[in-house]
């Protein structure tokens, strides 16, 4: 553990708050109540879940974890990623397509708003996952902000424009892995 690890880690959820609506900071208004919403059961979760946590008791759990920096290949360059173990009830929201039945309904998606095609399938089995993670990176005015949190590793980020493979699409497994997708997020 490192005390100045975890406040680099408060530090930056405080300027995600402080940026959100600002004009020219690229933070949306509500973006941190939005990355902790999207995790926890309710209308706005989506894909690696914390089971039995609320939006305040996860935002807690992650001020109080012992946050520890790590290295993934699929964490963007510019950006520093953290893990813990300290936070309970996590559920890896990642299915490989090689596991889905060849039915699988499957469909693209921008649940981040983005800009960029997510698939995802409906239905699907999450599993228990190990640690959390935490990436950080710039808002365009450089001060560093949450870009996001979930449980289990980072998987690949999507890199296909929405205007290219429109949210809605409806893909079978075959075209899915014909287009480049080994995975989908559960919705």
């Amino acid at each position: 553990m490192s005390f100045s690890t975890n406040l680099r880690v408060i530090r930056a959820i405080e300027n995600t708050i402080e940026l959100g609506g600002k004009k020219g900071t690229g933070v949306s208004e509500g973006y941190y109540a939005n990355v902790l919403e999207q995790r926890v059961i309710g209308p706005k979760a989506k894909g690696s879940i914390f089971e039995g946590q609320t939006v305040t008791s996860l935002n807690d759990a992650i001020v109080k974890a012992n946050w520890e920096e790590a290295q993934n290949e699929n964490v963007f360059h510019i950006c520093t990623a953290f893990k813990t173990k300290d936070i309970p009830g996590g559920m890896y929201g990642v299915v490989m397509l090689a596991d889905l039945p060849d039915d699988a309904d499957l469909v693209i998606l921008d649940q981040k708003n983005t800009g960029y095609a997510s698939l995802c399938v409906n239905g699907g089995m999450r599993v228990p996952a190990e640690e959390t993670w935490l990436i950080l990176g710039p808002a365009e005015t450089g001060e560093e902000v949450v870009w996001t949190l979930h449980p289990g590793a980072p998987t690949p980020r999507a890199t296909t424009p929405t205007d290219m493979l429109p949210v809605g699409t409806k893909l079978t497994k075959a075209e899915a892995i014909a287009l480049g997708f080994n995975s989908a997020n559960i919705r």
